[in-house]
Formats: structure tokens, C-alpha cells, sequence
């Protein structure tokens, strides 16, 4: 099932189509695993709910406790241990530490791409020792380890892992947008696919840990867009400012596009356009893929244009590193 758009990635889309203003997370998996033992994770291993293309769909990255750290989490060890060691089998990831490297994958974390070849997961966020309530009542031992018996919140906190812990962290991300655009930009019902698209803006690469490295350049299929930053979402480092359009009735049709056009003053600060739309479900007899189809394009002050990336996808990005000083005219195009 690992790739499928099925009946419930149609559920999750078509609930997102009739509720335009909502915005639903699933966890990318945890079935990430090394089965020709190369040292290096296997694609297409993202369950069918992550699949759906309106919700956002999180991977996890190491979290940032490295070893000897004070509390010691209670998995500090390394990938091949355990049930990890039919999984993890080949360095550099076996012998590699579960949260030493912030900048590097959970080994765990599931890859994409979807069957009918859109990029996912969307974004990541830390997944390893990752500090976590703890059930009151249920006396099996705690996931990852408890805090120490000294600590005065043993008992009601564990360590824990997986893109079940990035994806949480996500979601507050996620409500703490849309909060901003509710009280500060005054939107009262700013669309899912708005707070998708800022989440994805204000993403920031990791760079990886391992040579060559795990993850590639943005969009990619073990990282996404990158890592959730809530402060560069929303509150980006002066000079760089950024705006959003929110308005249903600027919607194209096929052979219809629709222009935008911001300033460039400053020629250090990268000129980045992200696209996301809320697209109709598809039938999971055909194996998904989009039902409309828009294509995200920049125009240059001089005239050159640069298609957002990537084409197959309902999100789409456009990064400019050195702009140009002038009126960039950003333009969405209904394709189909």
C-alpha cells in the first residue's frame, strides 16, 4: 500500500474540498528502511493517508540530544539496536547515533515519492527523543523511556519518536498560523491551503548528515520543502518581508490565469512564490494524481520566466536567489 492514493487519501481530500478553511496533518510513517543494505534509506515507503495531496504530510528529522547530554533521554543509543537492526543494517546509519544531528533524518522517517509521482512528505519537523505526555493509567513501559524517578515530572512525561512526535509539533505550528492570520491579518477564515502554503515558505533545507548526503535539494522525497520554522514563516529576518492572496474569487479556469505583481528593492534578499491549492479528490481506481491543474510562473523585470516546481504537484515554488531590482510579475495559469 506504500505510495497509494486509496479510499482513504480520497477521504481526507474530499473533506478538505468541503472544508476549505480546515487543514489536516498526517504523519509521513515509519517505515523508512534499508533493504539492500547500501546505507542509504529506500524510497516509496509513505502510507496511503499521507498520499492525499491537500493535507500536509510530515517527516522527521534527528532531534537535537545528542549523546551524554543532562537528562540522558532514554534512548540515547545508536540505529542498529533492537527490532532497528534488520532495518538499519549498513553504515553510515547503523552505527550512527538516533539524535545527535538535527540537521540529518530520522533513519525511521518514511520516503516518498506517491505512486503517481508527486513529491511528498510536504515538510519535517525533530522526531527522535522528543519529550511527550505520558498515559496516567497505562502501566506498560513508556515508548521511548521514562524521565528519572527524581524528576518531578515522572509519571506525567516520556521520551518518545517518530513522525507520530513531528507531526504534533507541526500541528501547533500549523494553529499558530493560522491564529496570526486570524488576529493579526484580520482573515476570519483564511483557507487550509493558505496555511499551507506559509508552513511551506517559511521551511528551511537541512543539509543532512551522511556522505553522500541523504537528502537532496528542495522539493525532495525524504525532506519535502524542509524544516517547519515558524518564526521564518511568519516574522522572516529584515530586509525580507513577505505577503499572501487568499481571495476564492480570483479561482482561473482552463486556458485563464491570473497576475500579481510585488516590488523587488533589494537584490541580497531571494524573491520566493509558493503556490498551494485545494484540489478536488481523486478516484483511487486511476492512482490519484491532480484533478486541476495549475502552473505557478515568475516573470523577470527583463522578461525571463521561471516555472514553479514541481509541475505534477497542487504545491508549487518558485526561489530566486539574486533578483533583480524591479516588478516581478508572479502569474498562475489554469492548465486543465
Amino acid at each position: 500500500a506504500y505510495g497509494q492514493y486509496d479510499a482513504g487519501s480520497q477521504d481526507i481530500d474530499e473533506f478538505m474540498w468541503n472544508h476549505k478553511d480546515s487543514i489536516i496533518l498526517f504523519s509521513a510513517g515509519n517505515n523508512g528502511i534499508d533493504r539492500n543494505s547500501n546505507g542509504i534509506i529506500d524510497t516509496d515507503s509513505i502510507g496511503p493517508e499521507g498520499c492525499a495531496k491537500n493535507c500536509i504530510t510530515v517527516g522527521a528529522t534527528e532531534g537535537n540530544r545528542p549523546h551524554g547530554t543532562t537528562p540522558t533521554p532514554g534512548y540515547d543509543i545508536i540505529w542498529w539496536t533492537g527490532s532497528w537492526k534488520t532495518s538499519f543494517p549498513a553504515d553510515p546509519i547503523k552505527n550512527d547515533h538516533v539524535s545527535d544531528e538535527p540537521e540529518g533524518m530520522a533513519a525511521f522517517s518514511s520516503r516518498g515519492p506517491t505512486d503517481d509521482g508527486r513529491t511528498k512528505p510536504d515538510v519535517v519537523a525533530p522526531g527522535t527523543n522528543i519529550l511527550s505526555v505520558r498515559s496516567s493509567t497505562v502501566t506498560a513501559a513508556p515508548l521511548w523511556g521514562d524521565l528519572p524517578a527524581a524528576d518531578p515530572l515522572n509519571g506525567l512525561y516520556c521520551w518518545s519518536g517518530g513522525t507520530s512526535m513531528s507531526t504534533p509539533l507541526t500541528a501547533g505550528t500549523v494553529a499558530l498560523i493560522r491564529q496570526y492570520l486570524q488576529r493579526v491579518c484580520l482573515q476570519a477564515s483564511p483557507s487550509g491551503a493558505l496555511q499551507k502554503a506559509i508552513l511551506i515558505h517559511g521551511a528551511v533545507p537541512i543539509t543532512g548528515q551522511y556522505t553522500p548526503s541523504e537528502v537532496g535539494a528542495v522539493p525532495d522525497n525524504s525532506q519535502g520543502w524542509g524544516r517547519v520554522n515558524l518564526r521564518n514563516s511568519l516574522f522572516p529576518e529584515y530586509p525580507a518581508t513577505w505577503e499572501f492572496r487568499d481571495i476564492p474569487g480570483d479561482a482561473v479556469g482552463t486556458g485563464e490565469q491570473r497576475n500579481y505583481t510585488f516590488p523587488v528593492v533589494n537584490t541580497t534578499v531571494p524573491f520566493r512564490v509558493t503556490l498551494a491549492w485545494t484540489d478536488f479528490p481523486s478516484n483511487p481506481a486511476v492512482g490519484g494524481g491532480l484533478v486541476n491543474q495549475l502552473r505557478l510562473s515568475v516573470i523577470a523585470p527583463n522578461g525571463t520566466v521561471t516555472q514553479g516546481n514541481p509541475a505534477n504537484n497542487n504545491l508549487q515554488q518558485v526561489v530566486i536567489d539574486t533578483p533583480q531590482v524591479g516588478n516581478y510579475t508572479v502569474r498562475v495559469s489554469g492548465i486543465n
